[in-house]
């Protein structure tokens, strides 16, 4: 975008700085890479790839990456880096899919389906359609077509979930590409102007709930004016018994281990309610701040992994407050208080120092005994 905004020759600065945006979603997460892509794409188009060009992309991307990979270098924590940020995500991400081919199906049929539920995505798709016929005889159209190409490989990347997170980061190629195509149709073919605005707005009408849209809107409002409590609100997000995430459940959670725990105790959460940690502004008593990959058996294998890794973390900083999480993974893979009570060694641990604690809805919580009034 940094090379958007003007026609004049950018100087070699502006590519690094693009290469380094680049570089920083890379070091973020890594199937931010392809942006690289479409980075090079867009400059073939507009017929600026020279080698300087392409040199100076490539330096500024890979400077905050230097940063990052010295920063835990110095730590001694390369290994660790690499292996929660690229070989679990690939992991996690491979298990979606049944091989190549699934892979691909996804990756050309979900768009579509997200036109049909989604008006950004259908305002999106429809102008990578006009702009891919505009294109033969203007190349430099395609540009938003190689950044919305590049984001659902992005998505594809994370897997196959459909985890509304995931398309977050289509959102402004969609509106570009959506944009262009509408600013083509009314000042290029004015014949088609009103049936194309017709077919949009139909399109849109269909797609869109406006109802919900009215609705949460409404709701919204009201708890920015103090009509609505707290509880109330976080209760709209998640529910405790059907789904791993709860606003409501992880803000009860981190208000008990606030009160049953010291700042300078670290407690333990083992599910999907991280967020806890953050609210309650404790830190946790293993590195394993999520569940799944203990559940999975990833690295298992190695020291610092699997079940003996965290009973290793957790006997070198014993939790004031233990919390299993009753609903999260299941039918994926085991729920984390099920997993967890059935495996003996971490069964064992935790019912040799730690007893019952009534708790939240939604997760088993657990305190030292000495700590029990």
């Amino acid at each position: 975008m940094l090379l958007a905004g003007t026609r004049r020759k950018p100087t070699a600065w502006r590519f690094a700085a693009a290469g380094a945006l680049v570089g920083v979603a890379f070091a973020f997460k890594y199937n931010a890479a392809v942006y690289g892509a479409a980075a090079l794409v867009t400059l073939l188009l507009w017929k600026r790839l020279t080698r300087s060009a392409a040199l100076a992309l490539a330096a500024g991307f890979i400077l905050p990456l230097a940063v990052m990979v010295a920063w835990f270098a110095a730590g001694g924590a390369l290994r660790a880096l690499y292996d929660a940020t690229i070989a679990y995500n690939l992991r996690y991400s491979g298990e979606t899919y049944a091989g190549p081919l699934h892979a691909v199906s996804y990756l050309v049929t979900f768009p579509v389906r997200h036109a049909r539920v989604d008006a950004l995505w259908l305002l999106g798709c429809g102008g990578c359609a006009v702009l891919l016929v505009a294109a033969a005889r203007t190349r430099d159209r395609l540009m938003p077509v190689a950044w919305v190409a590049a984001a659902c490989l992005s998505i594809a990347i994370n897997g196959s979930r459909d985890l509304p997170q995931y398309f977050v980061q289509a959102a402004p190629a969609l509106a570009l590409a959506g944009a262009w195509a509408a600013s083509l149709l009314w000042t290029r073919w004015r014949l088609v102007n009103l049936a194309a605005v017709v077919l949009v707005a139909v399109g849109v009408w269909r797609v869109n709930d406006f109802v919900k849209l009215v609705d949460n809107t409404w709701r919204d409002a009201r708890y920015m004016a103090g009509q609505v409590t707290p509880a109330d609100h976080l209760a709209r997000y998640g529910d405790r018994t059907t789904r791993k995430y709860s606003a409501l459940a992880m803000s009860e959670l981190a208000a008990v281990l606030k009160a049953r725990s010291t700042p300078n105790e670290r407690v333990f959460v083992f599910g999907f309610s991280s967020g806890a940690y953050v609210e309650a502004d404790r830190a946790s008593a293993s590195r394993f701040f999520w569940s799944r990959p203990v559940i999975v058996g990833f690295n298992q294998d190695r020291p610092g992994y699997g079940v003996s890794g965290l009973l290793e973390d957790l006997r070198r900083h014993p939790p004031a407050i233990v919390a299993l999480q009753q609903r999260d993974w299941f039918p994926d893979v085991d729920d984390s208080a099920h997993f967890f009570m059935g495996n003996l060694p971490l069964a064992g641990w935790l019912r040799a120092s730690y007893e019952p604690l009534d708790g939240p809805a939604g997760f088993d919580v657990w305190v030292r005994r000495q700590d029990r009034p």
